[in-house]
């Protein structure tokens, strides 16, 4: 019989340690619930809290673009220049009064009485620059380009020189590889003899034209660089003026 009540005994202790040791536990995971539900909540207040403020800063940053984009228009509003209504006919004007200052210029140069044009060229070679002259009086000065080897007279053919005396300018030429161009009569009888002298030809066509056909005085570094195989070139509108002033036949004086 006391063994019996011992053993009870000994199983409804061990029962009684089993329960609390469950009961336990649940208090431990009901703590360690409780921590991260205040953790998360925590956390999401702060989540909360950066997004309104980050909303915030958007917000003035699209405030102050917008700002300086109203102030942008107002300065361009204010200080830019008038347009016309109708681009597209404000830009017709223009190419027509273009093209009307155009011909009313060269009609003022066929307008010119032949007492007032000139009847002498005046070539300085070594300051590249060009005087069509009446008499003694200088009437307009150009700045040219020579042959690529513009020191020296022209000797010979293929040099590349542009010549050095007194020639004469005897007609305009109809077809050339140049935007108009003013025949010179080089060579001349003194050229001549001294080309057969020592068995070369002397060359010629050489002429004062303008830029070449399909070029542009950009393209071929007019007047800055000296492009011609011996003649003596300047821009097509100075050639317009220069053929328009120059009476035929005149005298050209080609110096060093």
């Amino acid at each position: 019989m006391p063994r019996v009540l011992i053993a009870f005994v000994l199983l409804a202790g061990l029962a009684a340690g089993a329960t609390g040791a469950r009961a336990g536990s649940h208090n431990v995971d009901g703590g360690a619930a409780a921590r991260t539900a205040a953790d998360y909540s925590a956390w999401r207040a702060r989540q909360v809290g950066a997004d309104e403020r980050a909303a915030q800063e958007y917000a003035a940053l699209q405030a102050e673009r917008l700002r300086k984009a109203r102030w942008a228009a107002w300065a361009y509003n204010a200080f830019r220049e008038p347009r016309s209504a109708k681009p597209h006919i404000y830009k017709k004007k223009k190419k027509v009064s273009k093209r009307l200052r155009k011909g009313r210029r060269y009609a003022a140069l066929r307008a010119i009485p032949p007492s007032q044009k000139a009847n002498r060229v005046v070539v300085l070679k070594s300051e590249r620059r060009m005087a069509l002259m009446r008499g003694d009086r200088v009437l307009k000065v150009y700045r040219i380009a020579l042959g690529r080897y513009a020191k020296g007279a022209k000797r010979q053919r293929g040099d590349a020189k542009t010549p050095e005396g007194v020639y004469t300018l005897d007609y305009v030429l109809k077809k050339s590889s140049f935007y108009r161009a003013l025949h010179i009569n080089y060579p001349s009888a003194r050229d001549t003899a001294w080309a057969r002298a020592r068995g070369v030809r002397p060359g010629g066509d050489i002429v004062i034209h303008g830029i070449a056909n399909y070029w542009t005085a950009n393209e071929i570094g007019h007047p800055k660089l000296d492009w011609t195989q011996g003649c003596i070139a300047v821009d097509n509108h100075e050639m317009d003026e220069i053929i328009a002033t120059v009476q035929l036949p005149a005298q050209i004086e080609i110096h060093p």
